[in-house]
């Protein structure tokens, strides 16, 4: 029978051991080594933020009847997490009222007051999520006045969702919005498999082994890598400056012509994914300034795979998305090779060994050391490449557009925001354009070092661009 689900579900829910280090730093069966840097906010305060510029008045009522409806229709935004008898243990709760929606008129402050109103305000509402008591979502929608309807912000907890619930979220709220603007019933695509069913598929696997064979081929894979090299990036300050700002960005892009030549002959010259191309660039970027000839990172992947042929989870809201690790070695003209992560089974095989930290254990401990440390924080990678695919528009299937996605600079200027001594480098098409965005924190690093490593990225790129 098919697990395509169309009811509520609710009921414990089985999640990864390594998901342990955001809910408890102390938990003895998963500890850090000292040298691992924790670059991740307390659970309570690890979330996301969407931003949406309002495109005419909506009626606060109508918009909060909408947010309600994504409650009940999506399971994951009723995760709860508790400890009992010493372990954590994940819930999906039942629908029920809950103070998840705020608006306010901004329209009669300057643009000053409006900028500081709004700081304090979705910060205070990003500390109110708790994935004990709940809420983990709240949405914000904010009147601006004039020619400026409005501003729609979504808080989402990181530790229950990644960005493809995102998108997904903003996708059925603009068409519930929609709908009951016109007097209709919410009508949303059909829910898929809920992450409770995709849970009890994980612990399915583990216990009947099936997989065993690729997580040990993913084992073998990870033990072919030169020995770990690099702990720490060359910070330009050695102390941090706490005057700067903890987090920044920055954004640079290829021009259209390049991005659209890139994207095609990453397959047809290249003959690798436009992925496996970004990994090598990243290496040839990081690598020499760091002055290593190889380069841990940390690779994001979807996580939603079409394993089963019974099992959906592309319109799931969950925490799916995970970080998995690739170390490429800098060689004399090296070229973008297809990553054996390329194969779908070894990337569900990296989930089980996430899933199951005995498991990982099993496959990756080495007999001659005296506390496992896993091959992950062994490299512990200080640099993380998320490609994001196309974002040229968020799918919006209703017949008027009222929601438009859009970015302000307010939020990473709150304490929402956790120092780290990492880089990331984020890659998405956007609007034909390859855009990449460079995150980090300039209490350790100068913007002309991050300058340089972003010309240095899109200078790599374009080595890789043959003329038509």
């Amino acid at each position: 029978m098919s697990l395509l689900e169309h009811d509520v579900v609710t009921g414990v829910v089985p999640f990864p051991d390594v998901q342990i280090i955001y809910l408890d730093r102390q938990w003895a069966d998963y500890d850090l080594p000292e040298h691992i840097e924790n670059k991740f906010p307390s659970a309570d305060h690890y979330v996301m933020t969407q931003c949406f510029a309002v495109l005419e008045d909506l009626d606060p009522a109508i918009v909060e009847q909408a947010v309600q409806a994504m409650f009940v229709y999506h399971d994951g935004l009723r995760t709860r997490f508790a400890k009992e008898n010493g372990r954590w243990v994940q819930r999906i709760v039942p629908p029920a009222d809950e103070a998840n929606f705020v608006w306010q008129d901004l329209s009669s402050l300057s643009g000053e007051q409006r900028s500081e109103t709004l700081k304090v305000l979705l910060l205070h509402e990003a500390r109110s999520l708790s994935l004990s008591r709940g809420p983990t979502m709240k949405c914000v929608y904010l009147k601006l006045g004039g020619e400026e309807h409005g501003l729609l912000f979504l808080i989402l907890s990181h530790v229950i969702a990644d960005g493809v619930s995102f998108q997904i979220l903003g996708s059925d709220l603009h068409t519930a919005i929609e709908q009951l603007s016109r007097g209709q019933a919410i009508q949303l695509p059909p829910k898929g498999t809920s992450i409770k069913a995709w849970g009890e598929r994980m612990e399915a696997m583990l216990s009947s082994k099936e997989w065993l064979e690729e997580c040990e081929r993913l084992t073998a894979y990870k033990r072919t890598w030169p020995p770990a090299s690099l702990q720490t990036l060359p910070f330009d300050y050695l102390e941090e400056k706490i005057d700067e700002k903890p987090y920044e960005e920055y954004r640079v892009a290829l021009e259209v012509q390049e991005s659209l030549k890139l994207v095609r002959q990453a397959g047809k010259i290249w003959r690798v994914r436009l992925l496996d191309l970004l990994q090598v660039t990243l290496v040839k970027t990081i690598a020499p300034w760091a002055g290593v000839t190889s380069l841990p990172m940390c690779v994001m992947i979807h996580g939603r795979d079409p394993i089963f042929d019974d099992m959906d989870v592309s319109r799931t809201i969950g925490s799916f998305a995970t970080g998995v690790l690739e170390v490429i070695e800098i060689k004399d003209n090296v070229q973008p090779q297809v990553s054996p992560l390329s194969d779908p089974r070894l990337r569900y095989a990296q989930l089980l060994l996430y899933f199951s930290r005995s498991l990982e254990t099993a496959c990756e401990a080495d007999n001659n050391e005296e506390k496992y440390v896993s091959i992950y924080d062994k490299y512990n990678p200080q640099v993380t490449l998320n490609f994001q695919g196309r974002l040229d528009t968020l799918e919006l299937p209703a017949q008027k557009q009222l929601l438009r996605p859009t970015t302000i600079d307010l939020w990473k200027e709150t304490d929402a925001s956790v120092v780290s001594k990492s880089l990331d480098c984020l890659v998405a098409i956007e609007q034909g354009q390859l855009r990449v965005i460079w995150r980090f924190s300039p209490r350790y690093f100068k913007y002309s070092t991050i300058d340089q490593l972003a010309q240095k990225f899109l200078q790599e790129l374009r080595a890789f661009i043959r003329p038509a």
